[in-house]
Formats: C-alpha cells, sequence, structure tokens
C-alpha cells in the first residue's frame, strides 16, 4: 500500500470510528457519566470500608450522599428555575418598555432604527422563554419523582406500600 491508499484508508477508518460514537452517543454518555459517579464515590466508599464499615452499607450510605446531594443540587436549580420563570413577565414588559423608549428617543433625533433585528431578538428570548418553563416542569417532575422514591423508600405510612402487603418472598 503506498501513502495516498494509506491516508484514505485512515480517513476512512476515522470517518468510521465518528459515525460509531455519533450513533452510539447515548450509550456512551450513559456510561460515561456512571464512571465518573464511580470515580468520585470511590475514594468515599474506601475511606468507609478501611474504617469497618462493611462493603455493601457503605455503597449504600455513599448512595444515599449521593442522592442528596443531587437533590439538594435540583431543588436549588429547580428554585431558580421557578423564580426566573415567574418573573419573565415582568421582564418582558419592562423590555419592551425600555424598548419603545428607546425608539421614541430615537425618533426624536431623527435615528432610524431597523425594528427587524430587534423583532428577531425578542422572537428567540420568548422560544427561550418557553423552554425555561418546559425546563421548569421537566425540573418539578423530577424533584417529584425523587422526593417520591425517597419517600417510598424510608417512609412507610397509610398512603405507601404498607410492610404488611408485601410479597411472601419479601416479608422479614
Amino acid at each position: 500500500m503506498n501513502t495516498g491508499e494509506r491516508w484514505l484508508f485512515n480517513l476512512a477508518a476515522l470517518v468510521v470510528v465518528l459515525a460509531g460514537i455519533k450513533s452510539a452517543s447515548a450509550i456512551i454518555v450513559t456510561l460515561l457519566v456512571a464512571l465518573f459517579v464511580a470515580l468520585v464515590s470511590a475514594p468515599l466508599s474506601i475511606a468507609l470500608q478501611r474504617r469497618g464499615v462493611p462493603n455493601v452499607l457503605s455503597v449504600l450510605i455513599v448512595l444515599v450522599l449521593l442522592l442528596s446531594v443531587i437533590a439538594g443540587l435540583s431543588a436549588v436549580v429547580g428554585g431558580s428555575v421557578n423564580a426566573f420563570s415567574a418573573a419573565a413577565p415582568v421582564y418582558e414588559a419592562r423590555l419592551n418598555e425600555q424598548l419603545e423608549s428607546l425608539w421614541l428617543l430615537a425618533a426624536s433625533y431623527d435615528i432610524p432604527i431597523d425594528a427587524d433585528p430587534v423583532a428577531a431578538i425578542l422572537r428567540q428570548l420568548r422560544c427561550l422563554y418557553t423552554v425555561i418553563q418546559s425546563a421548569d416542569g421537566t425540573w418539578r417532575a423530577a424533584n417529584q419523582w425523587l422526593f417520591d422514591l425517597t419517600d417510598c423508600g424510608f417512609h412507610f405510612d397509610g398512603s405507601r406500600l404498607d410492610a404488611t402487603e408485601s410479597p411472601r418472598g419479601l416479608r422479614t
């Protein structure tokens, strides 16, 4: 194989590998997130095991701690998104007032302003507001799911599965 054929072969191989990575991106991202979580939580689990905590219990402690951190972060981000989505109509009204005063000021000095770019920016902001509202709903659903999961897992009250109603194989 000469140099040109080798270059072409290597380029074709690179294209095939990149296409494979792109098509498997959902699996690769999931595996990379799992690897990151394992790398972050392994030192704490190992430290607990060195102090005499059993393996399963140390992994459960680290998992509960990790879920607590995720729940806390999602609550903070969800609260920020809620606050912004609640205040967005006020921001939009204030922006419209300022743009109107800018147009009046420009008209008083005979400065022509093309409204098309401004309208395009406002359309993009309105689209961003719609995305934020849908993200707000997604954050609320994720928070509710996470809190329901922890509530169901750690508290057996009357509205949840009672310990006496569990299947025979799970009774203790």
